[in-house]
């Protein structure tokens, strides 16, 4: 896409879909993340009710919260179409569409993940809509030798389209086996103070990359968007084996601390943690051997950025070296304490965003990543190990536990 596009138009494309991203998950309101609390407490209790209950719910909500906001940004685009640019209007308008798709099909993830069922909860998000995606715009840049901004955010909308409503034939009749005919129950109240504060913790961690663009799109030339956001996703590379080794871990997390088994629980997350920290240094031994190589497939002008790429992989390091702090806090009831945190960190990365992207360029905003990743990871850190009694860094002793007075 960067060679068939170029960056001018590849930084419009980042822009519009980190904001289809970012409003998705907001218009989430939380619930994806609080599935997978919910959901796993339940089926450790064998109360078949309140997941029925709480799915059901959780559906209606997050369509209404999207689609309302889908409309009233639509609304706003018409009538700001004399500010915002007409090369950005387009990709805008169908961002709006994508929004309660993509909605649905990040609840519809977590359902699944809750489940334990990972080829529906991330072969759709990980390798089926991507693929799709990119099949549909090889075909439409073969047919006509160029791609814009907006003719990428219509095939994302198809893309998107297609794979949720198959991933949502797929769920619905193992939903059906497991929960069989009982009776809904609702505590409608409780899973939405839990889910909201989920809602901050969610977009910090999971839609940072996205956070960032948003905030330097504002910054920088489109071009830079383009090249900043390129080397964001490479470094994720390292990110995604973090998230799968986390997938693996993280459906036994409430489980375990439920059942009050916090020895096996330390012994699982000091596993994990060794083979994340692992994993992450051998990543970035190879991203810097072979960083401008890669940078150079996507085209010269994006070579400028290996600079920029090892500071977002070495911060990819701190959160591998940390261990699943997040995790840790959310699913055991302690998701206000991971909310302050992060509700510091925004204003935190805000205000060096705006002091180091003018004076640095995307090599300052990576700066500013990596800052807020150990800002945030060293806060959590020691909130797990006070409160839960779990070490989760790479140093810790799988049988290493503290008493937390509790």
């Amino acid at each position: 896409m960067a060679r068939w596009m170029g960056a001018d138009s590849l930084g419009i494309y980042v822009l519009a879909f980190s904001w289809s991203l970012l409003l998705s998950t907001a218009t989430g309101l939380g619930f994806p993340a609080a599935s997978l609390r919910f959901i796993g407490e339940n089926v450790g209790s064998g109360n078949r009710g309140l997941i029925k209950g709480f799915i059901r719910h959780s559906r209606i909500t997050v369509l209404l919260s999207s689609g309302i906001t889908a409309v009233i940004g639509a609304g706003l685009i018409f009538l700001l179409d004399d500010v915002i640019p007409a090369s950005y209007q387009q990709a805008m308008l169908i961002t709006m569409a994508c929004i309660p798709i993509l909605t649905l099909f990040r609840l519809q993830d977590k359902i699944a993940h809750a489940y334990s069922w990972f080829g529906l909860a991330f072969a759709p998000s990980m390798a089926i809509r991507p693929l799709l995606f990119l099949i549909l715009v090889a075909a439409v840049f073969y047919l006509q030798k160029q791609l814009s901004a907006g003719q990428a955010m219509g095939l994302q909308f198809i893309a998107l389209a297609l794979v949720t409503l198959i991933q949502y034939l797929l769920i619905r009749p193992r939903l059906a086996r497991e929960l069989g005919s009982a009776d809904e129950q609702y505590v409608r109240r409780g899973w939405t103070t839990t889910a909201i504060p989920l809602l901050i913790t969610t977009l910090f961690v999971q839609y940072f990359p996205e956070l960032s663009v948003a905030l330097i799109g504002t910054l920088l030339p489109s071009a830079d968007v383009a090249i900043f956001y390129s080397c964001f996703r490479i470094a994720l590379f390292i990110g995604f084996v973090l998230t799968a080794v986390n997938a693996l871990l993280t459906p036994q997390i409430s489980r375990l601390h439920s059942a009050g088994k916090l020895q096996e629980l330390q012994a699982r997350v000091t596993q994990t943690t060794r083979l994340k920290f692992a994993s992450a240094i051998l990543f970035l031994a190879l991203l810097g051997l072979f960083g401008r190589t890669i940078l150079s497939w996507f085209g010269q002008e994006f070579v400028s950025g290996y600079d920029t790429l090892i500071i977002l992989a070495a911060s990819q390091l701190i959160l591998a070296a940390t261990g699943p702090v997040d995790q840790l806090l959310n699913l055991t009831g302690h998701h206000n304490r991971s909310l302050i945190a992060f509700s510091s960190s925004i204003p935190f990365a805000i205000v060096l965003m705006l002091f180091f992207v003018p004076l640095m360029g995307i090599n300052g905003a990576a700066l500013v990543i990596l800052l807020t990743a150990l800002f945030w990871n060293l806060w959590l850190h020691y909130a797990v190990v006070k409160h839960l009694g779990i070490y989760p860094s790479v140093f810790a002793r799988a049988n290493r536990l503290v008493d937390t007075g509790a």
